[in-house]
């Protein structure tokens, strides 16, 4: 009897606690609380596959800029972004343009923590065999130079432009140098060239990497309550110093604006906004400005530009970078004439007409996607000699 009373008790609990965990799962279904899958997890669980896509392969960057001008940081950063995203080992070797610690500006910090070495040597030292792949950043590319000071093949030359280099297709012997050399190319007037010229070269036309640049949201919201009163829907010119009295001229109360085919449009100065987005070059040129106007900005970071640009009624530039701004913002856009730069400004005014911002972003995700496949290809390849 105490055996079948002890049963009887047992499956009397049982059935208890039962009945009590199908009556809390009820409520929970009746309350309609989410499931707690991949998605909405605090730590997204999907994060940890793309990092492994480039672990710890070698690779060099060269021509790095981080001296504090404002379009280089834009063109730069989705770059560094994405290789220190798949896993890369990255050593920056940073750009000549500057010396000493002037090549590394204290407002490029952002940058520093994406990189795994920050190098400062002579380009020609460095060994091929340490790295798995070299890429070169994105800029505007003098392959005669390179030619010179890199005495090894690149394999990517990424986001960029290129001019001058017909004079030296022969002496340098380019064609067979970038035989296998991929160039990822942001407007067409150098795709073209590139392609008439360097036939053996693998060439992908994409756009300026500022289009999948991703500023702070917060900050821009800073500046737009900054500047509304004074600057929405201004007209603005980016001017440069070494372009001032050619492309861009102030004559008594107006400023003539001049373009790449040879006309040239007045403005009443009082209806115009001076804007530079390099500091380091254009700061004693803006200071002679002020003798004729107190509308000028001097911009020190990226979203001051994004608020600058995006309330403007129309941009003029003889710099790149606040036109690929322009473009992105959907503010109207002309280019002035700049003729130590005009191929890439043209191609620009081009690209601009052609594409969308939304269809330059896709065309940077297959031109990332195409550099992960060399930089995998040449990894595996070097693996497989070593064994």
């Amino acid at each position: 009897m105490k055996v079948t009373t002890c049963t009887t008790r047992s499956l009397m609990l049982r059935s208890f606690f039962l009945i009590v965990i199908f009556s809390i799962a009820s409520i929970f279904k009746s309350l309609d609380v989410p499931e707690l899958t991949s998605h909405s997890l605090l730590i997204p669980v999907e994060s940890s596959n793309p990092i492994s896509r480039l672990k710890d392969i070698k690779v060099l960057l060269l021509h790095v800029h981080l001296e504090g001008n404002l379009g280089d940081e834009l063109e730069t950063t989705p770059l560094l972004k994405h290789l220190h995203k798949q896993g890369a080992h990255v050593t920056a070797a940073l750009s000549k343009w500057k010396k000493g610690e002037a090549q590394l500006h204290p407002k490029n910090s952002r940058e520093y923590e994406l990189v795994d070495v920050l190098a400062t040597g002579m380009y020609r030292n460095y060994q091929p065999k340490h790295y798995d792949a070299i890429i070169v950043a994105p800029g505007p590319w003098s392959l005669c130079d390179d030619a010179t000071i890199m005495p090894y093949p690149v394999d990517v030359y990424f986001g960029g432009s290129v001019h001058g280099f017909e004079r030296c297709l022969e002496e340098h012997r380019l064609n067979e140098r970038m035989a296998s050399t991929l160039f990822v190319i942001r407007e067409p007037l150098s795709y073209r060239l590139i392609q008439k010229n360097l036939p053996a070269a693998q060439v992908f036309m994409s756009g300026d990497l500022t289009n999948s640049y991703r500023p702070s949201q917060a900050a821009i919201a800073f500046w737009n309550e900054k500047y509304q009163k004074r600057f929405n829907n201004k007209t603005l010119v980016f001017s440069r110093a070494n372009n001032f009295g050619k492309g861009v001229q102030i004559v008594e109360s107006q400023i003539v604006l001049k373009f790449p085919n040879g006309t040239e449009t007045l403005l009443p100065l009082e209806d115009v906004v001076f804007a530079s987005s390099s500091f380091i070059e254009d700061a004693d040129h803006f200071k002679s400005l002020k003798q004729n106007t107190s509308n000028l900005v001097m911009c020190h970071t990226t979203e001051q530009m994004f608020s600058l640009v995006g309330m403007a009624r129309q941009v003029y530039t003889d710099r790149y970078h606040p036109g690929v701004l322009a473009h992105r913002l959907h503010v109207p856009l002309l280019v002035l004439e700049y003729k130590k730069n005009q191929i890439k400004l043209d191609g620009l005014q081009e690209i601009s007409r052609l594409k969308t911002h939304a269809e330059i972003v896709d065309l940077n995700a297959q031109a990332f996607s195409k550099l992960d496949e060399i930089i995998r290809a040449k990894n595996q390849s070097k693996e497989a000699t070593h064994h």
